[in-house]
């Protein structure tokens, strides 16, 4: 048997992953309120697909991002999982990474990944070459506390999901502190652990706001304008909702991932369709997180307890996987955050590895 342990990111603090000749995998209800713990079996013979990806996201050219976070590095695929690149390393220097999880690109394919556990965000050309740092622990403006999720506008500001500090942040692309809304609570612009972030084509920023399991939809200065979900298992309820993505046309994918499933709404809130269930099949996830959408409509979920990230129609249907565990091309450690730019481009954050991982369209 192998022990784990995962908090509501999958981090460690108290769940085991036992191994079965059925691969039998289970879930287990936590004691605590708001805290999601996973009991997996699995035979030990299973390849494993990546290990805990957790942010994804999309460039307009269909590449796909992943924070690979055990690994502490970004990994860069083509939609169809071809590795295209990797860097990071574990430490404070820059290009280092102390588990990076959310992932953003820009219009003009730079990359900005959420660095934790160094309480920054950092800057990359589409091919890992360090452009810009900027945060700090704390509580001020441009300060963090475990950031999480980071969303890129079309002007190129760049919002961050300040996760413990319970509040969105907003920047220039260069790092300049712009504005911020939120505090802890239970009411509008309130967040309890905000994790996801994501901007329309109109400008307006969702937030998965995790604890109080709820999507609110804010315009581009901070300003509430609407929220939907409650805790719960029926259409439109989440169990600790991880990364958020809008496609084109304006639908809302949320990882619902204590409930081990995709769900899809249209910009006001409205229940639209859901996929996924608990497992290690196609289609299925354990501990979901990160979601993408590309140019295209395709979308890419980090599968995380699976260590692999899947690839669906806008519909839910499975059209692809990858990924295995370890710490070579292609192999992830906790992948988080997964991006696409506006060639294709798949880049991974993977987290355990400390590194970015970068995988070519084909």
């Amino acid at each position: 048997m192998v022990s784990d342990y995962f908090s509501e990111r999958g981090r460690a603090l108290g769940i085991i992953i036992a191994i079965t000749i059925l691969g039998l995998l289970l879930i287990g209800e936590a004691g605590a309120q708001n805290s999601y713990e996973f009991k997996l079996k699995v035979p030990s013979s299973v390849q494993w697909n990546f290990y805990h990806p957790e942010g994804v996201a999309v460039d307009i050219a269909g590449n796909v991002y992943v924070a690979d976070s055990e690994n502490n590095r970004i990994r860069k695929f083509s939609s169809s999982g071809v590795f295209l690149a990797t860097w990071g390393s574990p430490g404070i220097n820059d290009s280092q990474f102390n588990d990076p999880a959310g992932i953003a690109v820009d219009s003009m394919g730079n990359v900005y990944v959420a660095d934790s556990k160094n309480n920054r965000t950092q800057k990359f050309s589409s091919s890992g070459v360090f452009l810009a740092k900027w945060g700090s622990p704390g509580i001020g403006d441009g300060q963090f506390n475990h950031p999480e999720g980071v969303a890129v506008d079309s002007a190129g500001n760049v919002y961050v999901a300040d996760s413990k500090n319970n509040r969105i942040q907003k920047f220039s692309s260069s790092g300049v502190f712009l504005a911020k809304w939120g505090a802890s609570g239970i009411g509008r612009s309130q967040f309890r652990t905000p994790k996801g972030v994501t901007v329309d084509n109109l400008g307006n920023v969702y937030v998965s706001d995790t604890k109080n399991n709820r999507i609110q939809k804010f315009n581009s200065s901070g300003v509430f304008l609407s929220k939907w979900g409650s805790p719960g298992i029926g259409d439109g309820q989440f169990k600790g909702p991880a990364g958020v993505s809008v496609d084109n046309l304006g639908n809302v994918y949320v990882s619902d991932s204590g409930n081990s499933r995709i769900q899809k709404f249209s910009s006001s809130g409205v229940f639209l369709s859901k996929w996924g269930s608990l497992g290690i099949n196609d289609g299925q996830f354990n501990f979901s997180q990160g979601v993408a959408v590309d140019s295209l409509g395709n979308v890419y979920v980090s599968d995380s307890g699976n260590s692999r990230i899947q690839k669906f129609s806008s519909s839910g249907v499975f059209l692809s996987k990858w990924g295995s565990p370890g710490s070579n091309d292609s192999q992830f450690n906790f992948p988080q955050g997964v991006t696409v730019d506006s060639l294709g481009n798949v880049y991974v954050s993977d987290s355990g590895n400390n590194r970015i991982q970068k995988f070519k369209l084909t």
